[in-house]
């Protein structure tokens, strides 16, 4: 990370690692995902689906092929892969340790990958307007210290028709916002999310990059997934944070 991202960061809230999962780590984890994926074929719940798959098949024609037969699969994948070491190794390849020792200061051993926000998310298209509005991670993760959120698409690129993030630029200015929690209705949860006063006051920006690719933006950018019903692919994210250890 050179000085001009470190400034570009400081400036706007993120930056994008172009190709920043090597080729073989980014092959290597889709394996692993798939081991994950037909390991879940034991759980009682799925006796009934249909388990003879081609060898030659994707992690991703594997999944649609069980999605296909029961959608509760995809809650399942999220559930045993979250947290797991594989999804904190995803994202060594680019240097999530040392790119916080430049933003922050000290040295790459005082920063640690948070397992907590370790996940792999699957979002299908929808016909339905509801999805995770403006918000900061912050938020939501509970950190002594500042973190960088770390977001790349894992099967297509990240577009409006694939399925995206849109940030507001430079929102990260602002520091982290007092906002009540909101019940969002459709999606049975509860969100800090952030008045539209506020958010426009700041350009949006839809994130267009490549699976392998990397944003990395900063705990206190306000943001949003992209509209489902402009989505017509399944989204496979993975996430990731890094924080000061201790």
């Amino acid at each position: 990370m050179t000085l001009k991202y470190k400034n570009y960061y400081a400036e706007n809230g993120y930056i994008i690692i172009k190709e920043g999962i090597k080729i073989n780590t980014y092959d290597r984890f889709l394996c692993l995902l798939k081991k994950e994926l037909i390991y879940l074929l034991k759980d009682k719940e799925f006796n009934n689906l249909n388990p003879h798959i081609k060898e030659s098949m994707s992690f991703n024609e594997a999944f649609d092929f069980f999605y296909n037969q029961d959608k509760n699969i995809a809650g399942k994948l999220f559930d045993i892969v979250h947290n797991k070491k594989l999804l904190l190794d995803y994202f060594n390849d680019c240097s999530p340790r040392i790119i916080a020792s430049l933003i922050w200061g000290g040295n790459e051993n005082d920063y640690v990958l948070q397992e907590v926000s370790s996940v792999l998310r699957i979002d299908p298209p929808s016909g339905s307007p509801q999805r995770l509005g403006w918000h900061q991670e912050g938020r939501y993760i509970k950190t002594v210290h500042p973190f960088f959120q770390m977001w790349s698409p894992l099967i297509h690129p990240s577009s409006l028709i694939n399925g995206s993030t849109e940030i507001a630029c430079k929102s990260h200015k602002i520091d982290i916002l007092d906002v009540s929690t909101t019940e969002v209705q459709g999606l049975k949860s509860q969100q800090y999310l952030i008045p539209e006063n506020v958010v426009n006051l700041f350009n949006h920006k839809i994130i267009e990059i490549n699976p392998r690719d990397v944003l990395i933006f900063d705990h206190r950018l306000i943001h949003r997934s992209s509209n489902p019903q402009s989505q017509k692919k399944m989204k496979f994210t993975v996430l990731g944070s890094c924080t000061r250890n201790g």
